[in-house]
């Protein structure tokens, strides 16, 4: 059986406590596991949601070098698809995945950017904390 993520949105679990007391020995108790449920998946969307589209743009586009992605609250991702050289035919490349992209996550709004390396490691090019590498061609 596939669980989603609205079977958990609302879930919530029953637990046990047993007291010293005569009275209520064995009294019931309700935990809700929604924030904490709700954050697991979140977390998993997040990681899954980055994972395709740097996966989509980089391996689509032989001449991406490395994607990199934040994922912001209020449902923005950007992403910075690092390529060596500026090339009006590597970028139309890029744009067209961009495009497809956005038709498959209708719930997402997207802050693309094309980032030319010139040369230099594609792994020092992004250096924000809050930035990740999703992709990097070897």
């Amino acid at each position: 059986m596939t669980t989603t993520y609205s079977d958990l949105e609302n879930t919530t679990s029953i637990c046990s406590i047993t007291t010293n007391a005569d009275v209520n020995a064995d009294a019931k108790c309700r935990i809700s596991t929604d924030r904490v449920r709700q954050t697991k998946v979140n977390s998993m969307l997040d990681a899954s949601l980055r994972d395709s589209v740097a996966f989509r743009i980089g391996f689509s586009v032989p001449e991406v070098q490395a994607v990199f992605t934040k994922l912001e609250e209020k449902n923005v991702l950007h992403v910075w698809a690092i390529v060596s050289e500026n090339d009006r035919r590597v970028y139309r490349s890029v744009y067209a995945k961009e495009k497809e992209i956005i038709g498959m996550y209708g719930g997402v709004d997207f802050d693309f950017n094309v980032v030319p390396s010139h040369g230099r490691d594609p792994q020092g090019l992004i250096s924000d904390p809050g930035i990740e590498l999703a992709f990097l061609r070897k």
